[in-house]
């Protein structure tokens, strides 16, 4: 790779990027921590591959159509409209991102984020999402004329360089804010483009005009100074300040060139960075450096990150983040890319209480290596010379420019091996007191250039493509191991869990041989099985042991296992039950869960879950926003015969600061015969000793029937039901229908609908709207085709202090309508035969009295009769827990009972008295 140019044009779009800086005096470079973590009004879409189609524009527009009611609300870009293939030796291994686009549309209400989710339905697109904010890495001071340039020593750069000192014709590209390109640190180090020169020419003829030293993606030109931010200029002094001229300080690169990729414009704002580095992978350049990063996984920030390693074998070295945090940054933790976490002088992980910073190093198990990151100089703005205070943004151009070194130094290995021969001369820090807490979160350990140099090449096998499958208590993990660089024989492959709650069935995963770049690859390399009293949401971090003669390694990984979820199927629908009033998925964002699905092919809505309460200030959801209602106890699995499966959970309202005192118990149902619905049933329980009066309770549902924009809302007037009707090719029928005896209520909205002056659901969803929604029945023209949203629920209704009312639901999905129709039937049957009999009679209430209700461990019966009678309890499944005999006031203890609703029957003679008592743990 010794010519970074090439006849390739690359893409100019707007990506808008908002920098989180340290006591920065540039107001518009800082973050509002409320803001969303995405752009405003910005889609990135990738259609689905058709064979070797080429898609266009037309076909981004033809895909969007539905979801915009007017096309003139929004435009569409090709990201990358001159993406290729180019490495023809692993044609497999290609990445296509020529069918990756850009929607900017015009209407603020509608939030990407949402938009994105109901478009990602559709199997026209392989992802749709927002376009995530990204930040710059660094704590910088004022230019300070002090010397400390003591990483040099700390990586070993001198004796390293005493071996090589790299090479003019690599490249290491600072995709960053620009660079002082007239320092004199600086001047002779950029790589310039000699076969176009400024001449307002393209003389090279890759469609950039006069691109001599690099290209300003931020504002489709050449000029790439930093005129508002010097960031870049610090970076690219670290990577590759001119050695031996007398001045200044010294870069890691040493002779390497540095190419500047300009991605912020004269407002302080950066745009384009992911453009920034297709360019330098298809220019031919050898390293980039990106000291920037977001949180937030971006699915087209891997698919150009694959694209640049796997077609144009570049190295990209990526900040781990500022966040002083164990988690997960990117594109740092995107695969295939080198990600560098900070220390300090003394090699303690740089963090707020060991230097003069407010922040701090991110570590995670997808951190590779660290470098130091605070308290030396580089090069500055004019011919100045600035302390760095601390950032992994400066840790990672170290890294880059002794790749760049690696890279010369080794012209045979792709990015990859550069990247384990890193690794492999690194030295552990992670026996340092300090640093202790953090082991295995740091990578391999420090840099250290003249041992990746000097060392004899060791095998190198890490474990990639990993794949995690889960069943119950059930764990297999799936991969691809692959040595990257010498033979390695008799090696031996183990695995060992870090952290508990696990344990691993096969320790030994692999005994053989591994040649250079061989891979040896199993859908279920490892076995484990968790613990039943594993914490729910557990991240389970495994340690992967590598050893053979003259040859030991590790590899940490880490994932989520025991979701705080549960799956109720039947033999056509599978829907999730979560652990905090919401269905289907048990967080805002719609991802974590498996939502409603028929057939496993259509994911049917977008958001589900409860509305309640009895005005806009006691409001009461589970929709939209965080959930107002703390799980008690998590989604278990009952195993008993009243229902093939039977799923129980247990919340409350007390995570609202106007709590009423609601205690719910949730149990669902499904059967195996009944293939197209599911029933969920309420018992709501007031806790308080005020009764609630003129309560609403409902269930909310945006659906999103096959393509969401093509949905009709219907009322069925003879059952009672609103339901939604898919409109496309495709049919589908799906709603929710009450199967107790209160009064249903219902609401239809249209989200489209602009002029909709009651409820704009798309602006935020306020608790006003809300009860607006479940206290006001509203229905929409059956023939109206649109994204809709619909309401079933029941009020105003009063309950008693601690008193209990049951409202049972049924989730009804089918194509066909009459087998929809039916389901609305057998659903009731169910409901009423199965789950709650009819044939109960009510006599004598008078004479007994039952307390307390919610009740603990103690449940007393008082009469006022001196005649026997018989005492009978049962669970909610019918099962017969206990009876007995007594003619006098009784003490019943419920200390082995679980939390739920029982039914306490009481005979005298031919009588019966019934009631129904909540017992909470």
């Amino acid at each position: 790779m010794n010519n970074y140019t090439s006849n390739i044009k690359c893409c100019i779009n707007i990506l808008l990027i908002t920098i989180l800086i340290f006591n920065f005096k540039f107001s518009a470079f800082s973050q509002d921590s409320n803001s969303k973590p995405y752009h405003d009004n910005i889609l990135i879409i990738k259609l689905k591959a058709d064979g070797n189609r080429t898609f266009t524009n037309k076909d981004a527009k033809n895909a969007i159509l539905p979801y915009f009611k007017n096309k003139s609300y929004f435009r569409i870009e090709q990201e990358f409209p001159n993406s290729q293939n180019l490495n023809k030796n692993n044609i497999e291994k290609n990445v296509d991102i020529s069918n990756i686009f850009r929607i900017t549309y015009l209407d603020n209400t509608i939030d990407p984020a949402i938009l994105a989710n109901k478009m990602s339905k559709s199997n026209i697109f392989e992802y749709v999402e927002p376009l995530y904010k990204i930040e710059l890495l660094y704590v910088p001071n004022d230019p300070l004329n002090q010397e400390n340039q003591y990483w040099l020593e700390k990586v070993k750069a001198y004796e390293a360089w005493d071996i090589h000192k790299g090479d003019t014709n690599i490249v290491i590209g600072i995709s960053d804010t620009g660079i002082e390109v007239s320092h004199p640190d600086l001047i002779n180090q950029i790589k310039y483009n000699y076969a176009d020169p400024l001449d307002g020419v393209d003389n090279d003829l890759d469609g950039y005009i006069d691109n001599f030293r690099g290209w300003n993606f931020a504002e489709n030109n050449n000029i790439v100074s930093a005129d508002v931010n010097q960031h870049g200029t610090w970076v690219a002094g670290i990577a590759g300040a001119e050695n031996d001229n007398g001045i200044g300080v010294s870069g890691a690169g040493y002779k390497c060139k540095v190419l500047p990729l300009k991605i912020m414009n004269s407002e302080g704002i950066i745009e384009n960075a992911y453009q920034s580095i297709v360019y330098a992978a298809e220019h031919n350049v050898d390293v980039i450096n990106c000291s920037w990063g977001s949180t937030h996984y971006q699915k087209m920030g891997q698919d150009v990150v694959n694209y640049a390693t796997n077609n144009f074998d570049l190295l990209i070295v990526a900040a781990a983040g500022n966040t002083n945090s164990d988690l997960r940054f990117y594109p740092a933790s995107y695969d295939n890319v080198l990600s560098v976490a900070g220390t300090q002088e003394d090699d303690e992980r740089w963090a707020p209480d060991n230097s003069i910073s407010q922040k701090g190093s991110t570590y995670s198990y997808t951190v590779d290596l660290c470098a130091p990151a605070t308290n030396f100089l580089s090069t500055g703005a004019i011919d100045s010379y600035t302390l760095m205070y601390g950032g992994t943004s400066f840790a990672a151009p170290i890294v880059a420019g002794f790749a760049g070194i690696l890279r010369a130094y080794h012209p045979e290995f792709t990015a990859k091996q550069i990247m384990a021969l890193i690794k492999a001369g690194c030295d552990n820090i992670d026996t340092i007191a300090y640093n202790i807490p953090f082991a295995g979160k740091l990578g391999k350990g420090r840099l250290n250039m003249h041992k990746s140099l000097s060392m004899e090449i060791p095998p190198a096998v890490v474990l990639e493509g990993i794949i995690i499958n889960e069943n119950n208590y059930a764990i297999s993990v799936g991969g691809n191991f692959i040595n990257y660089l010498k033979n390695v024989e008799n090696l031996t492959i183990t695995a060992e869990v870090v952290n508990g709650y696990a344990n691993i069935i096969n320790p030994t995963i692999f005994e053989g041989s591994l040649e250079q770049m061989q891979s040896y690859s199993s859908a279920s390399l490892i076995l484990l099985e968790l613990d039943e009293n594993i914490p729910h949401d557990y991240n389970l971090a495994i340690k992967i042991n590598y050893s053979a003669e003259n040859y030991t390694d590790y590899q940490f990984i880490d994932f989520l296992v025991n979701p705080s979820y549960i799956d109720i199927s039947t033999e056509k629908l599978n829907l999730s039950i979560t652990a905090n009033g919401r269905i289907g998925y048990s967080d805002s964002q719609s991802s974590i869960g498996n939502g409603l699905n028929y057939n496993n092919l259509y994911d049917l809505f977008y958001d589900c879950g409860i509305i309640s309460g009895n005005s806009a200030v006691n409001l009461f959801s589970s929709i939209r926003q965080n959930s107002d209602f703390k799980n008690e106890k998590y989604p278990e699995i009952i195993t008993e015969e009243i229902a093939d499966q039977h799923i129980r959970l247990e919340f409350s309202d007390s995570l609202d600061l106007n709590t009423k005192g609601i205690y719910i118990i949730e149990n669902a149902y499904s059967w195996t015969e009944d293939e197209n619905f599911v029933i969920i049933d309420y018992d709501i329980i007031n806790t308080s000793g005020y009764p609630i009066e003129n309560y609403y309770f409902g269930l909310f549902t945006d659906w999103d029937l096959i393509e969401a924009a093509k949905n009709s809302a219907i009322f069925d007037q003879e059952a009672q039901m609103l339901y939604a009707k898919s409109n496309s090719e495709q049919s589908m029928n799906a709603g929710i229908k009450l199967l107790s005896k209160q009064t249903p209520i219902f609401y239809a909205l249209d989200q489209a609908d602009e002029n909709n002056e009651v409820i704009n659901i798309n602006d935020g969803f306020s608790d006003i709207e809300k009860f607006y929604m479940i206290s006001n029945p509203n229905f929409l023209d059956s023939e109206l085709q649109t994204d809709i949203v619909l309401y079933t629920g029941i009020g105003p209704i009063n309950i008693l202090a601690k008193d209990t009312i049951t409202v049972g639901f049924a989730i009804i999905a089918e194509p066909n309508l009459y087998k929809f129709k039916q389901a609305i039937a057998n659903a009731s049957e169910k409901y009423n035969n199965v789950l709650h009999p009819q044939n109960v009679k009510y006599e004598f209430e008078n004479q007994f009295s039952i307390f307390p209700n919610p009740c603990s461990n103690r449940l007393n019966i008082n009469t006022n009769s001196s005649e026997n009678f018989e005492v009978i309890i049962y669970n909610s499944l019918g099962k017969k827990m206990q009876n007995f005999n007594s003619n006098f006031n009784t003490n019943i203890d419920l200390t082995n009972y679980k939390s739920g609703i029982y039914l306490i029957k009481i005979k005298q003679g031919d009588k019966e008295f019934l009631n129904k008592v909540s017992v909470i743990k």
